[in-house]
């Protein structure tokens, strides 16, 4: 599997083609804080049956074979909050570093919490992934 990107002077591979996946939170229960997802029957498994507002809830498609799913929950207290996404794959070590930065805006003390959910191109079978958020003020 070849790595889709460009090479920077650490060594570090920045990977393109990253996609942030919006779903209904009442529809969907991810099994975990920090989730790599290969297969479509992984993916499909978060689907709640039957919240009475999901009724008309599908899914977006994902070919798996092609694409991985990153899925990472976060926390924050703020009125509002923006992603911003970066993939940096290290072949000698064979891991993804998925850097997540959590922009917080508005003076409130809301409690939000959310799942991000980025699709990503494939990520080789041997790599692993390292989940990292920065929350910046």
């Amino acid at each position: 599997m070849a790595l889709l990107s460009a090479c920077d002077s650490s060594g570090l591979i920045a990977i393109e083609g990253l996609e942030e996946l919006r779903l209904n939170a009442n529809c969907v229960a991810p099994a975990g804080d920090e989730l790599v997802m290969e297969l479509a029957a992984e993916y499909n498994a978060v689907l709640l049956e039957n919240p009475d507002d999901c009724a008309d809830f599908a899914l977006p498609y994902i070919d798996f074979e092609q694409r991985s799913l990153l899925v990472k929950y976060v926390q924050a207290t703020a009125c509002a909050v923006t992603y911003y996404h970066q993939i940096l794959a290290d072949p000698d070590s064979k891991t993804y570093f998925y850097q997540l930065d959590v922009s917080l805006s508005g003076d409130c003390t809301t409690d939000l919490s959310e799942y991000v959910w980025l699709s990503v191109p494939k990520i080789p079978e041997d790599y692993t992934v390292d989940f990292q958020v920065n929350v910046l003020d």
